[in-house]
């Protein structure tokens, strides 16, 4: 038997919104999410000429038209709900916007119906690999962090991604 692994995005999940009944899939029963490899963060950030040094007043004066500038920036936070190790200094949005937390995640995926031994043998390497000192060092280098969860776990997040995706997109009106 040839068990075929899929590695994807989160964009696996925005997809099924942006592109409604025109995937050849169902984003949730088409696959088992064995385990979520990495997780990315987004960090806001503005051109250090701007005075504003804390997310709130920011948020208050919703001018970035003037963040721009070769590469010479500061960063006000970090959309994940916990401060990274490589970037201790740098807050999360969530310290000052409750709750909020916005990162993406790349994670593997195996087609439905793959047998539940298949699936655990998969996600055991998975997390084998994942806690190498040497897999763990390239993927921090590319400032993603490490991410294990069991094939339950994850499900339950790709749930509730893909509901907080489905929110999002429809708030915006990119979808109805």
């Amino acid at each position: 038997m040839v068990t075929q692994l899929c590695v994807q995005s989160t964009t696996h999940i925005a997809n099924s919104f942006r592109y409604q009944g025109k995937l050849p899939y169902d984003t949730l029963k088409s696959f088992i999410g064995v385990t979520p490899l990495a997780q990315q963060v987004g960090m806001l950030m503005v051109h250090p000429s701007l005075p504003v040094r804390c997310r709130r007043p920011l948020v208050q004066s919703a001018d970035l038209s003037r963040t721009s500038g070769p590469n010479k920036v500061r960063a006000l936070g970090m959309t994940s709900d916990k401060r990274l190790p490589q970037f201790l200094n740098v807050p999360t949005i969530g310290e000052t916007i409750s709750d909020f937390e916005w990162s993406a995640w790349v994670g593997a995926f195996v087609p439905a119906g793959t047998p539940t031994p298949i699936v655990d043998k998969l996600n055991g390497l998975l997390k084998q690999a994942l806690a190498d000192p040497a897999a763990v060092k390239l993927l921090t280098d590319a400032t993603l962090n490490p991410m294990y969860m069991s094939p339950v776990q994850f499900d339950a997040k790709l749930h509730a991604d893909y509901k907080k995706h489905g929110s999002l997109m429809k708030e915006i009106g990119l979808v109805k």
